[in-house]
């Protein structure tokens, strides 16, 4: 009678996973970072931004993309990646950025590291 069922089964962690890894597009890549977004335009705050925080690399990292134009999916593609305000070599690829692991396990640990990712129209 408390509403546990999705957390009792499993549902509620297989849809917090498919979350992060397909609507985010966040996952590891033989030790790089993956960023590869799906995110609708709904998805998107009214400051069209949508945020995600995980742990990678042993590190905290708050993972928000950058949608100014207010495009769906499909219509974006990444443009640049920066981490705590300073751009990262990321390999740009359609659909996907992946950052090197180096950069990620260059970081000091403990805090949270802001990665912003800018989307533009195809």
């Amino acid at each position: 009678g408390r509403g546990m069922y999705p957390y009792l089964t499993g549902s509620a962690s297989w849809y917090l996973l498919t979350m992060v890894t397909e609507a985010f597009g966040v996952r590891g890549t033989l030790g790089d970072l993956t960023l590869a977004p799906k995110l609708v335009q709904s998805q998107f705050d009214h400051a069209s931004l949508a945020s995600v925080t995980v742990r990678f690399a042993d590190r905290r990292l708050e993972i928000t993309y950058h949608n100014d134009q207010r495009l769906d999916y499909g219509a974006y593609r990444i443009n640049s990646v920066a981490i705590d305000g300073h751009p990262v070599p990321a390999a740009i690829a359609p659909g996907r950025a992946t950052l090197p692991g180096d950069a990620i396990a260059s970081l000091p640990p403990g805090v949270s590291h802001r990665i912003d990712v800018t989307l533009m129209s195809v």
